[in-house]
Formats: structure tokens, sequence, C-alpha cells
């Protein structure tokens, strides 16, 4: 059960000038308000884990386009930014506290993970890679380098497998079902000035700017590659959600490149470039 003291601490880590989502709260009146609303929020999000079940009201993104360059009127001129409560990103970050708790206690995570995770960046996977290369250079070994580029990877995710990965990681049937509301019934609107479109359903992938979606998308990466473990280093670093970086350092028997695609394809449906 979480205490006051955990939420105060939640709510004063978010950053105040995260946009509100469709329900208009901002974080500043979150954190204005807290004294006096504090004893509900501690409620609602005890209340959700205790009967497994993420508010509806809390999946409803606001999704609003950002340009990036050119014409306005080219979608792919744009950037979709996805806007959700912020009270759905305290219980996220309250839920992700004691997730990673349980990951790194039980050792869930590869060593070799660098995206998403905790003291770790692009630059630890890069002196993995760098030192393991030096290494081969040392003992004569030749090291080939494949590189895989997957987009939109986060939208891609299937719910059942999913699930499935995180039971065979030991995550609790309580947990897996609070797990499973959270991730199914999303609903998303696009917002285009005052203009606001119907809802729409989203029935695969883990939600853009969630605190939870992250580690859920390492999570379900992590056996992609686990058939080549003997015969290839495989290095994740992401920078963002739309690009993730898989390094496969390969120093003996050399597995097929189109299995390994292949797999990868199956389960994250991604677009890949082999390079």
């Amino acid at each position: 059960m979480l205490t006051e003291k955990d939420i105060e601490k939640i709510v004063k880590h978010i950053p105040s000038n995260k946009a509100p989502g469709h329900d208009r709260v901002s974080t500043r009146v979150l954190k204005d308000s807290l004294p006096a609303t504090l004893p509900v929020i501690i409620n609602l999000i005890n209340s959700s884990f205790a009967s497994n079940c993420f508010a509806q009201a809390w999946k409803l993104a606001e999704v609003i386009p950002n340009l990036k360059s050119g014409d306005p009127d080219q979608p792919e001129n744009t950037r979709p930014i996805s806007l959700l409560p912020i009270m759905s990103k305290v219980c996220e970050r309250a839920a992700h506290s004691q997730f990673m708790d349980f990951l790194d206690k039980n050792s869930k995570i590869s060593g070799l993970q660098s995206g998403n995770r905790k003291l770790h960046s692009t630059e630890t996977a890069l002196a993995h890679y760098t030192d393991h290369l030096l290494k081969n250079m040392d003992e004569k070994r030749i090291s080939l380098v494949v590189l895989l580029d997957m987009s939109k990877t986060f939208d891609s995710i299937r719910h059942d497998k999913l699930l499935s990965k995180l039971q065979s990681l030991g995550v609790s049937d309580s947990a897996l079902a609070w797990f499973k509301s959270y991730a199914s019934s999303r609903k998303q609107v696009f917002r285009i000035g005052s203009a606001l479109s119907d809802p729409l359903p989203l029935t695969t992938g883990v939600a853009q700017g969630s605190i939870l979606g992250p580690v859920l998308f390492t999570l379900y990466q992590l056996t992609t590659f686990s058939q080549y473990r003997k015969s290839a280093k495989p290095w994740v670093m992401s920078t963002t959600p739309s690009c993730f970086w898989h390094f496969l350092l390969l120093t003996s028997k050399l597995p097929s490149l189109t299995s390994i695609v292949t797999s990868t394809q199956s389960q994250s449906g991604a677009q890949q470039t082999l390079c």
C-alpha cells in the first residue's frame, strides 16, 4: 500500500511544464492542490492496485501534431505528440517503482540492456561494444556487426504476447491482471486547434508518452535474440520511442540473418533496416 510520503514524492518529481491531458488538469494544479487532494489520490491509486484495474479515464490519450519542418498540411512533416492525464502518470510512476524493484532484485533484465534502464544509456552500450571489439582484435578474432533499426516499435506490441512474457518472468497473477487492464481498452483522440476527432480504439502497442511504456517494450524484446546468445553478443539501446537499436556482435558461427529479421518481425511487427 502506498503512503502519503510515496505520493508526495512522485507528484513533486513530475516536471511542472508537462502538458495536461484531455482532462486539462495540469501538473501545477495537482501540486498546488495536493494538501487537500492527497487522501483522494492515495485512495484512487491503492484502489487501482487492490482491484487490478487501471481507471478508464486515464486511458484516453490526446494526440496533437507537432510540425517538424516543411508544409504543415502534409502529415509526414509532423510528429504526433501523445498527451496523457497527469493522474495516470502518478499511478504509473507508483507501479513503475515497484515493478523495477522486482525486476532488479530478481535480475530479470540483461546486463547488456542499455535502453530504458536506470544509469544506462547509449554511452554504456557503445562502451561495452567498443570493449568487445578491442578484445576480439587482441585475440585475432573476426567481428561482424549487425544493426537493426526498428521503427514504430511501441505501436506494434501485441498485448497477448506482452502478458505471456510478463508471466514467464514470474509476474504474479494479480499484477498480470493489472497490466492487462492497463494495456487494454485504450483510446485516443486527435486535436487540431480546438477541433477534436472521435475516439479511436488502440488494439496494439503501449501508450506513447507513458511511464511504463519503455520498460514494457524492453521486456517484450528480451527474448528476441536469446536464441543467438551462444554466437552473438546483443546490445540494445534506444534513443526515441520510434527508433530502437539492436547491436549484434557476432564472433563465431554466423546465424542466418534472414532468421534474425523474421524472428524480430514476428514478435514486434515493426519495420527493420539491416545494415
